[in-house]
């Protein structure tokens, strides 16, 4: 595939049509002139999984086979093709979501925060060259908080049995991992609940990061919900007897706290919820 490259002058449109370089002469009526040198070069076309393997910085063509846009807004579109998710962005592709494309857009790789990403650019086929051939109503992929990694990023995901939490903002915890909701007082279909204390939820979104405080952050954003279920398996729930002290209480975070604690608890070795 080669990269065209185009020059505007007074009367004239000069095109590249192969690998190589060129001078290009103008002169003016006036009998102003000037001249600069054309490069046209080929690049490589790569799919979504061999972008993300790409070179930060280097240009690429990528090629989609009936991907399905999951989001698309502005000039960033977000899209899957089987298992491979990617985020375009400065360049309004003019895609809704759930339309089925196939084609090619060129761009260069980049990295916003830990997130890998093909970035329009004013002289690599910027508008892209488009098929669509459908509709397509896409499900969020079913994963645990802990299952989430940096190939995770820009798909649609249900992250299952995670508890909620206030803390500057509101979070998604499982254990040790802790995910952003972003926006989280316009979360479709359900307010946030006051008492958050105990309960679990299955919460879905586009998985991706953010800064907070000078720190990079993963977080569930622009089509986040959350659905509240029941516990997961292997957590007892159990409400304690406050007057009970023969066994020692402690919270997740390895700290000793009274019988009368309400959520995820430990108690001699086991995980216990108390409500």
């Amino acid at each position: 595939i080669i990269n065209h490259i185009y020059l505007f002058v007074p009367k004239g449109l000069v095109t590249g049509l192969s690998v190589g370089e060129c001078i290009v002469s103008v002169t003016s009526d006036n009998g102003l002139s000037d001249s600069c040198k054309i490069s046209v070069e080929s690049l490589p076309v790569v799919n979504i999984d061999e972008l993300k393997r790409s070179e930060i910085d280097s240009k690429v063509i990528l090629k989609l086979s009936n991907a399905v846009v999951l989001y698309a807004y502005d000039n960033t579109t977000y899209l899957r093709e089987e298992s491979n998710s990617i985020k375009i962005s400065n360049i309004d592709l003019g895609l809704k979501r759930y339309d089925v494309v196939s084609g090619v857009v060129g761009g260069v790789v980049g990295r916003e925060n830990n997130m890998i990403q093909l970035i329009g650019i004013d002289d690599v086929s910027s508008a892209g060259n488009f098929t669509v051939s459908g509709n397509q109503m896409i499900r969020p992929r079913e994963v645990t908080l802990d299952e989430l990694t940096e190939q995770d990023y820009a798909d649609y995901v249900l992250v299952k049995a995670v508890q909620v939490e206030r803390n500057n903002g509101v979070w998604a915890v499982s254990g040790d991992r802790r995910v952003r909701l972003i926006n989280p007082f316009q979360i479709s279909g359900i307010n946030v609940p006051i008492n958050l204390a105990g309960k679990y939820y299955d919460v879905e979104g586009i998985y991706g990061t953010n800064v907070l405080d000078g720190e990079v952050i993963d977080e569930l954003y622009r089509t986040a919900k959350i659905t509240e279920v029941e516990a997961p398996a292997g957590i007892v729930e159990l409400r304690l007897d406050v007057h009970d002290n023969r066994m020692p209480v402690d919270n997740l975070q390895g700290q000793r706290v009274s019988p009368a604690t309400k959520g995820l608890l430990i108690r001699g070795g086991r995980k216990l919820l108390n409500r």
